[in-house]
């Protein structure tokens, strides 16, 4: 295969990855909550007691 192949090929490939990672945060971000109550959930199953922060306003 020449360079102009394989510069194709990596570009395709790039592409697809890209576009795997947008679709998979889309989907995490539809399920985000139900995410951390599980996670939340599963702490408390153990004891433990959670922190809460957010940064100072000024």
């Amino acid at each position: 295969m020449s360079l102009g192949g394989h510069l194709k090929e990596l570009r395709s490939r790039i592409l697809v990855c890209i576009v795997c990672l947008v679709v998979g945060a889309l989907v995490c971000l539809a399920f985000a909550p139900n995410i951390v109550e599980q996670l939340t959930n599963l702490g408390k199953g153990y004891g433990y007691q959670y922190v809460y922060i957010a940064p100072r306003s000024c």
